[in-house]
């Protein structure tokens, strides 16, 4: 009884916190109060219909408010998050933690603003993109999300999809980078190919001069970073007929010791980052429903 007693406490602790957030981002006491109100109603029939309790459910909505949803866009976008949890067999916080952290990484809450259909929308691709490209890959969504918690911004802020970044990071973890490791070499890559070091501070840009390269090539028209899956198709074109030690000591140079083995692994895989990213841009497409939606649905059915 006091366990019961406890948890009914705590979960109306979590609602009036909710309710404080509101109030302090600017709704109204009556506004926030009735909002609130709908969130405790639309998590209890979630709770029923996906089996995460209510008090998860609570917290989930307290972190997808601190993270600048409006309560309208929490109850119009929370179910995506307890798909995307049953679709991929992940941990509910994990799904909501990571996936919120991906949606502002690649601008997509910026791009949302106040608005509840283009934040649904948003959170629909995010979860689905990274749920699916976990899921073709060796890593989870703890994984993907863990790698795109370091390496997130900096691929977006390059002109790399999520799409094409969930690819990354997958052939990353195929060939046993996961995680943070994944995320902090795909970062690496990324910063060298950007700004390649010279003079004292290292040879990248003497290591793209000895295949004949230089940094523009490596970008487009605007001075944005190629895909990543050209940008190492452009690599190789110019290292044909290299023996596997005279590659890695132009990688040595190019991406150091932290990006090198990444460097490797993706360069040897350029094929497959295309093909996943290909397959994960059409996941929100997943047999006419998306991929979480149907991968819930089909999951719950076997409970």
């Amino acid at each position: 009884f006091k366990k019961a007693a406890d948890e009914a406490t705590k979960l109306q602790n979590t609602y009036t916190t909710i309710k404080n957030l509101m109030e302090t981002s600017g709704t109204s006491s009556s506004a926030a109060k009735s909002l609130t109100k709908k969130m405790q109603s639309e998590n209890k029939k979630l709770s029923n219909e996906y089996g995460e309790s209510q008090n998860s459910l609570a917290s989930g909505s307290e972190t997808l408010l601190r993270r600048g949803y409006s309560g309208n866009q929490d109850i119009a976008s929370h179910k995506l998050f307890l798909e995307a949890s049953r679709a991929s067999g992940d941990n509910y916080n994990s799904v909501v933690n990571y996936g919120a952290s991906a949606l502002e990484q690649f601008g997509y809450k910026k791009a949302a603003g106040e608005s509840v259909k283009k934040m649904r929308s948003y959170t629909n691709k995010v979860l689905n993109e990274m749920a699916y490209g976990a899921d073709l890959t060796a890593t989870d969504f703890y994984g993907m999300g863990n790698a795109l918690r370091y390496s997130g911004a900096t691929a977006h802020s390059n002109h790399q999809s999520l799409a094409s970044t969930a690819a990354d990071v997958g052939v990353l973890s195929n060939n046993g980078q996961d995680g943070s490791v994944a995320g902090t070499g795909l970062r690496k890559v990324i910063n060298s190919l950007i700004s390649p070091t010279s003079g004292m501070t290292g040879q990248g840009t003497a290591a793209l001069k000895s295949i004949g390269l230089s940094d523009k090539q490596l970008k487009d028209s605007k001075g944005n970073l190629l895909s990543l899956n050209k940008v190492f198709s452009i690599l190789n074109n110019h290292m044909k007929g290299y023996s596997s030690g005279e590659k890695s000591v132009v990688f040595h140079k190019l991406f150091g010791a932290t990006g090198q083995e990444s460097a490797l692994i993706l360069s040897n895989n350029v094929k497959q980052m295309q093909s996943l990213t290909d397959k994960i841009n059409k996941s929100t497409k997943y047999h006419g429903k998306g991929y979480i939606e149907e991968l819930s649905a089909k999951n719950m059915k076997s409970w």
